[in-house]
């Protein structure tokens, strides 16, 4: 009984120093899971490109994510992951600018992926007369900002005002 009470702390301690989240990711196999994040009818996705995952918006309607990736819009119909949370109320967006996504403020971000040796995060602005969700790199990557693409011609844009999906970090009491 008393090496039971004390794995029960050991795990305590454990789970409370990872800084566990509640999200997690779906494959998409033609039905939304109905756990998915959407933001305005857009669902947060992930994609395989090339060596990469990449964070897209998802359109159920046409069945395909969309993001930037190596300077230009890609749209993708295969390989599609889901961003899913059982309580939608965990996530939430924070205004930023890129020089503000410093180390110490990375701790909370949702990671939507990973592209040349850095941890992406998932971001959304309003640009070019639509919200659009993409790739934030961090600061001390050489790609560092939002980064999204031009309707008109699918040119890479990089924008340094946008807002990154965050996680609200639940306070775990250890039962010792």
């Amino acid at each position: 009984m008393v090496n039971l009470r004390v794995m029960c702390c050991i795990l305590n301690v454990i789970v409370l120093t990872t800084g566990m989240h509640h999200y997690y990711w779906r494959d998409y196999a033609g039905v939304l899971p109905l756990d998915g994040i959407s933001f305005r009818g857009i669902y947060i996705a992930q994609i395989p490109y090339y060596y990469s995952m990449l964070p897209a918006a998802f359109d159920p309607d046409k069945e395909e994510a969309v993001t930037e990736a190596f300077g230009a819009r890609r749209i993708i119909k295969d390989g599609i992951k889901i961003l899913c949370d059982l309580n939608s109320e965990n996530l939430y967006w924070e205004y930023t600018t890129t020089d503000k996504l410093t180390k110490d403020k990375l701790s909370n971000l949702v990671v939507g992926g990973l592209e040349s040796n850095s941890t992406l995060y998932i971001g959304k602005a309003f640009y070019d007369g639509e919200w659009k969700i993409g790739k934030v790199f961090p600061t001390d990557s050489e790609y560092k900002g939002f980064k999204t693409w031009n309707n008109t011609d699918g040119s890479f844009r990089s924008l340094d005002d946008f807002q990154v999906l965050k996680y609200k970090e639940h306070p775990i009491t250890p039962r010792c």
